[in-house]
């Protein structure tokens, strides 16, 4: 792995002369003694001689329209391709806000069912508490009785 360092920013602000000479001079001065911006400015160099040395294109007239129909032609290769051309991306953000509720009721089913679970538990606790307290649940009629008969006599 190459060392990189923090001057190496400047180096193409050097190369495309938008440095003041100062700034200019700094990094001139920095370069002659940094290896790895000597490194990468070689390597710009060597990339400006071959980019120079490239023959200009001549672009044909109809390239724009050429361009969009691969591009077209790409894309309806994709998941959508039975939708058509065009109008593939539409569908796909048509079906987008579908797919988002579909996945939004399986989760909301999910934990229902789950919720439903832990209702079912805490009613399975409630009933061991009851139990627990079986003396209590077992003689409550006469508790009750009890209860009434104690009434009375504060009424009388």
């Amino acid at each position: 792995m190459k060392k990189t360092c923090e001057q190496s920013v400047r180096l193409q602000l050097l190369k495309d002369n938008a440095l003041e000479k100062e700034a200019a001079d700094r990094v001139k001065e920095h370069l002659r003694e940094c290896e790895p911006c000597q490194d990468e400015w070689d390597s710009m160099n060597a990339l400006s001689r071959v980019l120079s040395e490239l023959d200009d294109q001549e672009v044909p007239p109809d390239f724009d329209r050429t361009f969009w129909m691969r591009v077209d032609e790409y894309n309806g290769k994709g998941l959508f391709s039975f939708f058509g051309g065009r109008s593939a991306g539409r569908w796909r953000i048509a079906f987008a806000p579908l797919l988002a509720a579909i996945i939004m009721a399986a989760g909301l089913y999910v934990s229902v069912q789950t919720m439903g679970n832990k209702v079912e538990e805490l009613s399975l606790s409630d009933q061991m508490d009851l139990l627990d307290d079986f003396d209590v649940v077992n003689n409550l009629d006469l508790l009750e009785d009890w209860v009434a008969m104690n009434q009375m006599k504060e009424d009388s």
